[in-house]
This record gives C-alpha cells, sequence and structure tokens, in this order.
C-alpha cells in the first residue's frame, strides 16, 4: 500500500464518520442508521452487526 493509497483511504474513513456524525447530530436513530448513511460514492457499502453497531453510535453519539 503506497503513501496515496493510505491517506485515499483515510480520506474515505473521515467522510464516512463525518457523514454519520451529522445524522445522529439530526437526530437518526440507531437502527435507521445504516439505511440514511450513504456510502456509495466512495467505493464503499457498510455492514454491522448489533454489537458494531451499538459501539459506532455509541461512539458518534460522544462526538456530539
Amino acid at each position: 500500500m503506497s503513501r496515496a493509497d493510505l491517506e485515499a483511504f483515510k480520506a474515505k474513513i473521515d467522510t464516512t464518520v463525518a457523514r454519520a456524525t451529522g445524522l445522529v447530530k439530526q437526530g437518526v436513530p440507531k437502527d435507521q442508521l445504516m439505511a440514511q448513511l450513504k456510502t456509495t460514492d466512495l467505493g464503499w457499502q457498510l455492514s454491522f452487526s448489533g454489537d458494531q453497531l451499538d459501539s459506532f453510535y455509541a461512539e458518534l453519539s460522544r462526538t456530539n
């Protein structure tokens, strides 16, 4: 993996987290988050298990 690849990956993660955080701040409930989080333009299709989603949502909620 080159530095450019790593930087591109980090940018995608930052974008995903920013979008998800925005949805949480808008009051999107946990059970709706993945349906409303758009990542297809990033080439990603995310799928979290129940525990993973719980942890992700809790982390996003702490950033409010």
